[in-house]
């Protein structure tokens, strides 16, 4: 037997440990713009790497925003946590998922990512994974969270076109950098983007592009993709962990290549109470109900019939109720409640709110225009947002440019109006980028009304 001695031997370890060092993952906080990874990302020392699929991958942005931390207790600020953006390109032309989008905020030990909603979808061409099979035992001892999202996007080549002027800032930031190879790229993709986070580990925002080749709305083309997604999601929570997982490339549909399919992702409501989009009439005030305590309820169960009879609404002053709604699953209307007035709102078979035009006043005031010609352009305004959600609008001056606006239903709360104003120069704007061009020839200016310094507004009510 042969003895080495205790110089060698260290000597031979710190070697081996120095060479398995070399070949792991690149950290992703070192990630350069151009470089190509294959074997994931590095996430430290002690974890393993975040997967990637297989094939190799090109970096085209590395951005990095600092995400502020609140003590819980006091609420005060206590630092901040770096928030990595990523943006990988597949290096294999025509491939399944030809662009990746990852972000990852590293470890903090009092950072709770906390529970975000992962509610059901009201659209048929839009799926939603809330991973219901985990076991409540593990959601609650590790405050684990995974939602996956789903829903296609047609045009995709044009939106990376334009994405260096979006006036999304995540489409500008993420998609600019393919904006010279949007021809490489397919006319239609299906964005999966899921989000993965445990208390005391990794968060993870991540979108894959995927080559669209079915509609949503076919149950065979969902059976073929949602295991797959289903899948991913799993594997990127157990990385949060810090713990050793992989991901696969999801497989062409079969089915696509027999028969090509035309593919339609316009929304489909689940509901059967929306208003089709040939039926949407405007009104030009609200139809508003004089309520008092002891007929709440009743208005309430007359406009939305799936609130049980037994329902017991709060029972508080009516004048007290600054604002407030009643929404239930499997209906698409709202009952807003404000001080003695009551609305039954309903929605478009886009699942968007169907506002009288008077929802829009108080937001942009036009100067030198009767009352009567505004009551019309927000009349336009709110059939736009029932349709699309969105409505970009131009209150062009005489010869020196034009009052830009932009209208838009907020993500969380249904009955809260958004909007951004923005004057543009004569040289600066394009009546052909707008919604809607709102001329008169009274019209001398457009004056936005309780922005921020940003140029931001919101309406938290319509009435």
């Amino acid at each position: 037997m042969k003895f080495v001695s205790f110089g060698v031997a260290l000597a031979l370890c710190w070697g081996a440990t120095a060479h398995a060092q070399s070949t792991r993952p690149t950290h992703y906080e070192d990630l350069a713009v151009g470089t190509t990874v294959q074997e994931g990302l590095g996430l430290g020392m002690f974890a393993k790497p975040f997967p990637m699929p297989s094939g190799k991958w090109t970096l085209l942005q590395h951005s990095v925003k600092d995400i502020p931390v609140f003590n819980t207790r006091t609420r005060e600020a206590s630092g901040s946590v770096a928030k990595h953006d990523l943006t990988f390109k597949n290096s294999e032309p025509g491939g399944m998922v030809p662009l990746m989008f990852v972000s990852i905020t590293g470890r903090l030990s009092n950072l709770d990512n906390g529970k975000k909603p992962c509610n059901p979808s009201t659209n048929k061409n839009q799926w939603v994974d809330n991973f219901s099979d985990l076991s409540k035992a593990e959601v609650a001892s590790y405050s684990a969270f995974v939602c996956a999202t789903s829903v296609g996007l047609s045009n995709f080549k044009k939106m990376v076109v334009d994405a260096p002027s979006s006036s999304s800032p995540w489409v500008k930031a993420v998609l600019s950098p393919v904006a010279p190879e949007a021809s490489t790229l397919p006319d239609n993709v299906l964005l999966v983007n899921i989000n993965a986070s445990r208390f005391r580990g990794f968060a993870y925002d991540v979108v894959f592009f995927v080559r669209q080749e079915g509609n949503l709305s076919d149950p065979a083309y969902a059976a073929h993709v949602q295991p797959w997604i289903h899948a991913t999601g799993l594997s990127l929570l157990a990385s949060t962990e810090g713990g050793a997982s992989s991901m696969a490339l999801p497989l062409p549909y079969a089915d696509a290549a027999a028969k090509p399919v035309r593919i339609d992702n316009r929304v489909q409501s689940t509901f059967t109470d929306t208003v089709p989009l040939s039926d949407i009439r405007i009104r030009k005030t609200f139809d508003l109900i004089d309520l008092t305590a002891d007929d709440l309820k009743a208005q309430l169960v007359a406009c939305i019939p799936q609130f049980d009879r037994n329902f017991a609404p709060p029972n508080v002053p009516m004048q007290s109720v600054v604002s407030t709604m009643f929404k239930i699953s499997g209906s698409s209307k709202t009952f807003v409640l404000k001080k003695s007035k009551g609305l039954c709102l309903q929605s478009s078979s886009n699942n968007y709110p169907i506002f009288a035009a008077e929802a829009f006043a108080g937001m942009v005031t036009p100067v030198g225009v009767s009352e009567e010609v505004v009551s019309d352009w927000n009349a336009q305004i709110a059939r736009l947002v029932a349709i699309k959600g969105t409505a970009t609008v131009a209150y062009p001056y005489p010869d020196h440019g034009a009052m830009a606006v932009k209208f838009w239903m907020d993500a969380t709360n249904p009955i809260m109006i958004r909007y951004s104003a923005q004057f543009k120069g004569q040289a600066e704007w394009n009546p052909q980028s707008f919604d809607v061009v709102l001329t008169d020839p009274g019209l001398t200016a457009a004056t936005p009304v309780n922005i921020d310094a940003k140029g931001l507004g919101k309406k938290d009510a319509p009435f």
